[in-house]
């Protein structure tokens, strides 16, 4: 089996003159099994940055399955002075 990783960006409009800290909760659910796995992490944008890249693993076992699925959301900005906050792949 790989493990491979998925890269994500939270980014924001301008640059805050403080850094940004946001918690970013994603999950995977196994379409075979139903199965769902979360996990939850905390990502700084530093000051004078726009964006941080966060990576979410993933395991390649070479068994044919459905697709699987993420949700990723983001939750308690705080710091920076923001006006909006974005997740995007």
């Amino acid at each position: 089996m790989m493990q491979t990783k998925k890269p994500y960006t939270v980014s924001i409009e301008e640059a805050p003159k403080e850094a940004v800290t946001v918690d970013i909760t994603y999950d995977v659910k196994d379409t075979d099994t139903g199965e769902v796995s979360q996990e939850t992490k905390t990502v700084t944008i530093e000051a004078g940055k726009k964006s941080v890249e966060f990576k979410v693993s993933n395991v390649d076992d070479n068994i044919k399955e459905n697709d699987e699925v993420y949700n990723v959301g983001i939750a308690n900005p705080t710091d920076g002075g923001f006006e909006k906050v974005v997740v995007s792949l």
